[in-house]
């Protein structure tokens, strides 16, 4: 999925809008991930502060983000317990 960003989108809104895509439900905790490059297969964590916007989050057009939903016994898919 490919989607044009503006500099005034809230992180709030890309949650919101990522939610919605891949049909995760309101009630789930989520958290977001940030990487660079293809050649990287290192992902960093997204604060989510609702207030921030996307530049201010640190991303841009040329970073992929992904979105992943706690689980049910509490941990993350990709693994711990501990918040993002």
């Amino acid at each position: 999925m490919h989607m044009n960003l503006t500099q005034h989108v809230f992180s709030e809104s890309l949650v919101y809008y990522m939610r919605e895509q891949f049909s995760i439900s309101d009630e789930a905790e989520v958290r977001l991930w940030k990487k660079y490059n293809s050649r990287n297969s290192n992902c960093k964590p997204i604060n989510n502060k609702r207030e921030e916007t996307l530049p201010q989050a640190g991303l841009s057009s040329d970073i992929r983000i992904y979105i992943e939903a706690r689980n049910k016994d509490g941990t993350w898919p990709r693994g711990g317990t501990e918040e993002g």
